[in-house]
C-alpha cells in the first residue's frame, strides 16, 4: 500500500495540493484559512487533485550532493560579497558570467527567489528547469 505523509501549509495557489508522483514522500497540502479541516480530510482520504512535482538532483564534480531539490539552488560564492564568475555551456553556445550567482530550480521554485530574480514562473506541471543569473556585474555602465 502507497503511503504518504501531509505536510500542512498556508497557500500561495489557492485551488489545491500538488503532491510528488512517488510514495512515502511528503505532499505540500495547500491549506487556505476557511478551509483547513475540510481539506485535510479530502487529503487524508486521498480525494484530492494530484500534480506530480519536478524535481532536480544536484551534483558537484561528479559527487550527489541532494537527490530530490523541490524549490531551487542558488550557486554562488562561499563569501556573499564576492563576485561569482562561471561559464554556461548548453550544445554550441557558451556564455561566461560575473554576478552574485546563479539561481536553478524546477516549477515549484519559480514563484519566489527565480521570479524576484526576473525569471518566468512556470506551470506547477512543468518538467522544466530554468537558470537565472542573479545580479549581473556591469563592467561598464552606459552614460
Amino acid at each position: 500500500m502507497s503511503s504518504y505523509t501531509v505536510v500542512p501549509g498556508p497557500s500561495s495557489q489557492p485551488d489545491g495540493v500538488s503532491p510528488p508522483a512517488k510514495p512515502n514522500d511528503r505532499i505540500p497540502a495547500a491549506l487556505r484559512s476557511d478551509d483547513v479541516e475540510t481539506t485535510l480530510e479530502r487529503a487524508l482520504e486521498g480525494d484530492l487533485r494530484r500534480t506530480p512535482l519536478t524535481r532536480m538532483r544536484v551534483e558537484l564534480d561528479g559527487e550527489s550532493v541532494h537527490e530530490r531539490v523541490l524549490n531551487d539552488v542558488l550557486f554562488c560564492h562561499e563569501c556573499p560579497a564576492a563576485t561569482t564568475r562561471f561559464l554556461l555551456r548548453h550544445g554550441e553556445e557558451e556564455a561566461s558570467h560575473a554576478c552574485s550567482g546563479l539561481w536553478i530550480g524546477p516549477a515549484a521554485g519559480s514563484t519566489a527567489a527565480q521570479r524576484s530574480a526576473g525569471g518566468k514562473v512556470l506551470p506547477i506541471g512543468s518538467r522544466k528547469l530554468q537558470w537565472i543569473v542573479r545580479e549581473p556585474f556591469a563592467p561598464e555602465l552606459p552614460d
